[in-house]
């Protein structure tokens, strides 16, 4: 379903729950809005985390440690993004701050941990009863509908050999397909040379596909290598998307952009950008069935 407002961060068993502030900025959470959003003390509890800012992590703690303590022992938690997932090796004496954010998870004891398109397999090996949850089957299939996509006449073009593994078993063996070797400074982020491999003659419209996409950095060398090919008409399908899209030139160079609602930020002017097309996630059920 396609997006048209913007959905609340913080949910109890899926209805959105009202945190408030101390002056002096501490959390307040009214246990008496806890009470009418819990379901019987012998069933599971569930926990949405839509992450926006670090305090987020901070009402997570908060809501399943009272709920601990009122006698709901049973919880698992939902997180459309995981936190810190790009942060995912040791490199240097830079800090591993996703294990330490999945450590801080694992401390309070959740049954289940869906996380959806986790950005990386060190995600899912480091989360205590995790889940793996995609979305990016149905929404390529959204995207290819929209954008007329033609196995004859367009191409799939991974930004990378990772997002290719990935996502090469979503498409039918008959889809050509493109892949970039990128080369990255890791203490800056910055891409610094990004080549396309594969067969790029005589092809209409290219479509991308990854798990996230912030800076666009990645993507908008993508799409510079894929015009001197001679493909002008790139459109790109991920699954998170940062705030950070807005700024340079990215819509420049890319046609559209198919997301989804995963991340909060972006979406006020997602929601209107000519360019770019949000869709609502199902429901969870939905997605681990």
């Amino acid at each position: 379903m396609m997006m048209k407002e913007v959905a609340n961060l913080m949910l109890l068993n899926g209805q959105s729950l009202q945190i408030d502030h101390f002056p002096n900025g501490e959390l307040r959470v009214s246990p008496e809005i806890l009470e009418q959003l819990v379901t019987a003390k012998d069933q599971m509890q569930l926990l949405t985390l839509r992450f926006e800012t670090n305090e987020d992590l901070v009402v997570l703690l908060l809501l399943s440690q009272w709920l601990r303590e009122e006698g709901f022992k049973s919880q698992a938690l939902y997180m459309p993004y995981m936190p810190y997932s790009r942060m995912d090796r040791k490199v240097g004496r830079h800090l591993f701050s996703l294990q330490y954010i999945t450590s801080f998870i694992n401390a309070m004891h959740f049954e289940k941990v869906y996380v959806l398109e986790a950005h990386s397999q060190v995600t899912l090996a480091l989360i205590d009863n995790v889940i793996s949850l995609s979305y990016v089957n149905k929404l390529v299939q959204l995207a290819m509908n929209d954008m007329g996509f033609d196995e004859q006449l367009d191409v799939i073009v991974f930004p990378d050999k990772g997002a290719e593994e990935r996502y090469r078993g979503a498409f039918p063996s008959n889809f050509r397909i493109l892949y970039g070797e990128k080369i990255r400074d890791f203490d800056t982020g910055e891409v610094l040379e990004l080549n396309v491999k594969g067969d790029g003659k005589a092809i209409r419209k290219a479509l991308s596909v990854d798990d996230l996409v912030s800076r666009g950095t990645t993507f908008l060398q993508l799409a510079k290598a894929c015009e001197a090919l001679g493909i002008h008409d790139i459109s790109l399908a991920v699954t998170h998307t940062e705030n950070n899209l807005y700024s340079g030139t990215f819509f420049h160079h890319i046609t559209r952009l198919y997301t989804t609602d995963a991340l909060q930020p972006f979406l006020e002017q997602a929601l209107v950008h000519p360019q770019i097309t949000v869709y609502a996630l199902p429901d969870i059920n939905e997605l681990y069935n």
